[in-house]
């Protein structure tokens, strides 16, 4: 069995406690050898939660005794400090994995991934609803042929600003947008096989805010077939789905959940139809929710992030190119966000 990778976890988050490093721990190929992060009491709990011997008070640039105890760096802090923290530790040659979203600026993200490859070092994004056990569901249905020929591709977000919301979000160029639309955006490209952007729109903010009210895009994918994109900031609920429209089933893929079922297709539409139709949507639903709530309750529900954890680890050990995390999976999705942002401005 190969050696363990030291790690150390940058950030005092929600994310890093609750899904950084318990999908570190359940992977079983890391050594969590410290934590770096501005707030105390947070590092003080998390390292005696999960028995975390070193902890690392104040900027991870400053204090750089974590240096000497990793190889690798998983990066949880704010959207803002992405480039300085990722560009430091690749040059203090670590290996990186960071949250999305990936830098502020595209140029930004291109030195990154320039810097990595000149010092021959991996790194890696966060990209982890594509690996969630209702996103391996659906794969599985896709290859086995299950859906049918795949006609179209549609991701849908609304979003209640009452929910738990990073302090930071507004700072970010259309604030919740570009937080939280890589999430669609990888599942797009993933499914769509590559997507290029066709034409976006937005709507302004109700209340003066960076973030939209309303976001649209429509997209051209490397398999032929149409893709859609629709948030809604200003929504009464919070819900993301993605869509994938089969000519023999329709895959849905309830992300918050982590709930995947599909609907056989309804052909006249008459009242059988619209009955079975009804009671398979009731019951696929009850049954993910079920499935779900106990993975909640045995507190095992990572949405992904283990397999992010095995995919960065394989990439670092056996040189094996991580699936839908690589450099240049992380620059993609900036390239759609920052393209949907300049079109819309523009009206095109």
């Amino acid at each position: 069995m190969k050696k363990k990778i030291p790690i150390v976890c940058i950030g005092s988050g929600w994310v890093v406690s609750h899904r950084h490093i318990p999908a570190l721990i359940k992977c079983g190929r890391y050594e969590i050898t410290g934590i770096v992060g501005q707030q105390v009491q947070f590092l003080e709990s998390v390292a005696k939660k999960y028995i975390i011997p070193n902890i690392f008070k104040g900027d991870a640039t400053k204090n750089i005794d974590w240096l000497d105890h990793c190889d690798a760096v998983m990066i949880g802090a704010d959207p803002m400090s992405h480039y300085k923290l990722v560009k430091f530790c690749l040059e203090n040659n670590k290996h990186v994995l960071v949250e999305k979203p990936f830098t502020l600026s595209i140029n930004q993200s291109k030195k990154l991934v320039a810097l990595a490859k000149d010092k021959h070092l991996k790194l890696s994004i966060v990209h982890n609803f594509q690996f969630s056990d209702s996103a391996l569901k659906l794969d599985k249905d896709i290859k086995q042929g299950k859906l049918g020929a795949i006609r179209g591709l549609h991701a849908m977000q609304l979003g209640n600003s009452k929910r738990r919301l990073p302090i930071w979000y507004e700072d970010l160029p259309w604030g919740l947008f570009f937080d939280e639309s890589p999430h669609l955006l990888y599942l797009l490209e993933k499914y769509g096989k590559g997507v290029k952007l066709i034409s976006s729109s937005k709507v302004d903010s109700t209340s003066g805010l960076q973030t939209p009210a309303l976001v649209n895009a429509i997209f051209k994918t490397g398999s032929g077939v149409p893709a859609s994109l629709y948030l809604n900031f200003e929504a009464s609920l919070s819900e993301w789905y993605l869509l994938i429209y089969g000519d023999k089933r329709l895959g849905i893929l309830d992300i918050f959940r982590d709930i995947y079922f599909s609907l056989p297709n309804d052909n006249g539409h008459k009242s059988l139809d619209i009955i079975q139709t009804s009671g398979l949507t009731i019951g696929g639903h009850l049954l993910g929710t079920l499935i779900s709530g106990v993975k909640e309750l045995k507190k095992d529900h990572l949405y992904g992030n283990d397999v992010v954890a095995t995919e960065f680890a394989d990439y670092i050990q056996n040189n094996q190119k991580p699936k839908g995390i690589s450099p240049e999976n992380a620059l993609h999705v900036n390239q759609l966000q920052f393209e949907i942002i300049i079109k819309a401005n523009k009206g095109v």
